[in-house]
């Protein structure tokens, strides 16, 4: 469960720091459909041919790490200031966000979290959440379950990590490559608006699935304690194939749930995609399970008969 959540945590800040995905999703993520469908063992690819005249780029990101990361890889930063655009997931500049995040992660005036919840099952919950976050869960009776989720991964990764936490204060990876590329002079796109994202966490998963995919986490503690360890991992080893096996093999997530957060988005951000290749080369940050599998990002360019090509990194163990 904590998987999915690592998703879904796209960039959703909490109210003292973070209520962060995805995000989603976020983007991490076979055996669970049979249309998945692995690429290469990269988290970063070329993408060349159909008379492009500038390379472009693909780098799968891992939002609950920070700058650290991307420093600790020069191939990035040199292939970010070959290209004319860059693109992420959304705008993180983008200064509409939290307010439009905050508002949509509260429940409709009336409802509250412990009407949604049978009392036994809302006081195991309370404990979990004063074990994980340090609040008694009466403080986020007010936010809808997908929040109080992405809250418990985000404060689940920091203690697994406690290091990372100085270095994503200030932003995830994501938000660091967009300011180098505005500091270098590029031009920054969203591939899909704030309003979308909000949607996709807050409002495609009824209060119903939500309230069960919270409860699942926290039966599943320790359990999602332990894939998050190994997609870190994982990640940090550029083994995209195992980032792919763990979120499918999971079964965390509902086959029209994957088209929702996943196969869709990357359809819809194959509209302008080209353009931007086209247009001076384009470097596209995204979360590296929008990458893989036969809806994702590798693919569809190929069957738009693009070259692409995954790039080695230096990844420092």
């Amino acid at each position: 469960m904590l998987i999915r959540n690592m998703f879904m945590l796209n960039k959703f800040k909490t109210q003292t720091r973070f209520l962060k995905h995805w995000i989603v999703f976020s983007a991490l993520f076979s055996t669970v459909f049979a249309t998945a469908q692995t690429t290469e063992n990269s988290i970063f690819y070329e993408v060349t041919g159909k008379k492009l005249k500038t390379p472009s780029y693909l780098f799968g990101t891992f939002h609950l790490l920070g700058k650290s990361f991307v420093d600790s890889i020069p191939e990035l930063k040199q292939k970010l200031l070959k290209c004319k655009h860059m693109a992420g997931e959304v705008d993180l500049s983008d200064t509409t966000m939290m307010v439009k995040m905050l508002g949509a992660s509260m429940l409709d005036a009336g409802t509250t979290l412990d009407q949604l919840i049978p009392k036994a099952q809302y006081d195991s919950l309370d404990a979990y959440v004063k074990k994980n976050i340090g609040f008694s869960i009466d403080l986020f009776k007010a936010l809808k379950p997908m929040a109080i989720s992405t809250t418990i991964t985000a404060m689940t990764q920091k203690k697994l990590y406690p290091g990372n936490d100085d270095d994503i204060k200030d932003g995830s990876m994501d938000s660091y490559l967009q300011k180098l590329a505005r500091s270098a002079g590029k031009q920054v796109h969203g591939l899909e608006s704030i309003d979308s994202q909000v949607k996709i966490l807050f409002n495609d998963f009824s209060l119903e699935r939500q309230t069960e995919m919270l409860l699942e986490m926290m039966r599943e503690e320790d359990e999602g304690a332990e894939k998050m360890s190994q997609m870190n991992v994982a990640y940090r080893q550029a083994k995209l194939i195992e980032l792919e096996s763990l979120m499918y093999d999971s079964g965390d997530f509902k086959e029209e749930e994957t088209k929702i957060l996943l196969d869709n988005r990357n359809i819809n951000w194959m509209k302008n995609i080209p353009a931007l290749m086209k247009d001076g080369g384009l470097f596209l940050a995204a979360g590296a399970l929008h990458l893989s599998g036969t809806n994702g990002l590798v693919n569809l360019l190929r069957k738009e008969g693009y070259t692409v090509k995954p790039i080695s990194l230096s990844l420092k163990p």
